[in-house]
């Protein structure tokens, strides 16, 4: 989005937001107000002037005479060859800006659909994941449709559909009650072999900073998940396994309480079960950005 003058001064007076957000977001520039209330299209987030991880505003510095805001953010900073990330102290890793993972079908608007293929060879079989072991196989191969929410602008609907076929297949059905769903949806020889699942299913709706989801959708709990690409290593941990639910149904709410504080808290029908009751429970949690380099979070199942 080009700036015109008017913005400009008003960029100047109130300062820009620039954000690099982990390694798979690209970075952006959003003109915000210093006080405006919620909710009001463009507030999500502070000033460029309060936070914590940017100490000057490089987009008001530079004038904007950089191309960056003259060929919109919103294509990514690497076309100008302005690198935010590094202005903000932040790693780039070489690369202005890494990108999301590749989208199948495009993006229409907050409307988007994608997937990706992990294929792995390993040695030895490891609990529930990573179960065919001395050969190469087929571990995920994932598809995923979503209509994102953003309730700075009202109340706004979404939700979200993931699907997988692969050696991870059966391990990403919903077992808990052995009723669930998808539970039967195999065709290997065995427990090990290879199946379909459909790990998320849900509706959510978003007002201000609120936001809640309903149906199926993967736990808040741990620090590895089921999806390739969010995992740091190809092999898995024995906790994730053996100690962790996979997914729940039920509903969640979060809660935004400040730009570095996140609420979370619902009602699910238990660990890993499809539309089916595997035990009342509830799920919450806090997340907290304590430093620019330290983040602090809390989940818990209780039920």
């Amino acid at each position: 989005m080009k700036l015109t003058k008017l913005a400009l001064i008003a960029a100047m007076a109130c300062g820009t937001y620039a954000g690099n957000v982990f390694g798979d977001q690209l970075n952006d520039i959003r003109l915000v107000s210093c006080d405006c209330g919620e909710p009001v299209c463009g507030c999500e987030t502070a000033c460029c002037d309060e936070d914590p991880c940017c100490d000057e505003d490089p987009c008001c510095d530079s004038g904007c005479d950089s191309g960056c805001c003259d060929s919109g953010c919103a294509s990514g900073c690497c076309d100008s060859g302005f690198n935010l990330g590094d202005m903000c102290g932040m790693l780039s890793c070489g690369d202005c800006c890494l990108g999301d993972p590749y989208a199948l079908f495009g993006e229409c608007g907050s409307i988007s659909a994608g997937g990706w293929v992990q294929l792995g060879y390993h040695t030895a079989a490891n609990g529930i994941f990573n179960t065919r072991p001395d050969e190469v196989q087929l571990q995920q191969g994932w598809l995923w449709a979503e209509k994102a929410v953003d309730g700075s602008c009202g109340f706004d609907f979404g939700g979200r559909i993931d699907y997988v076929y692969g050696t991870d297949g059966p391990n990403t059905q919903s077992f808990g009650t052995g009723e669930g769903w998808d539970n039967s949806w195999d065709n290997g020889p065995d427990d090990s072999g290879y199946g379909h699942a459909l790990p998320q299913l849900y509706g959510e709706v978003a007002y201000g900073d609120l936001s809640v989801k309903a149906g199926h959708f993967y736990t808040i709990i741990g620090y590895e998940v089921v999806t390739a690409p969010d995992n740091f290593f190809y092999s898995h941990a024995y906790t994730f396994n053996n100690s962790e639910p996979f997914t729940h149904t039920g509903a969640l709410a979060t809660y935004n309480a400040s730009e570095d504080l996140t609420l979370y808290g619902g009602y699910v029908l238990g660990w890993d079960s499809g539309f089916d009751d595997n035990g009342d429970s509830f799920l919450g949690g806090i997340s907290a950005q304590l430093t620019c380099d330290w983040n602090f979070t809390y989940a818990t199942v209780v039920g």
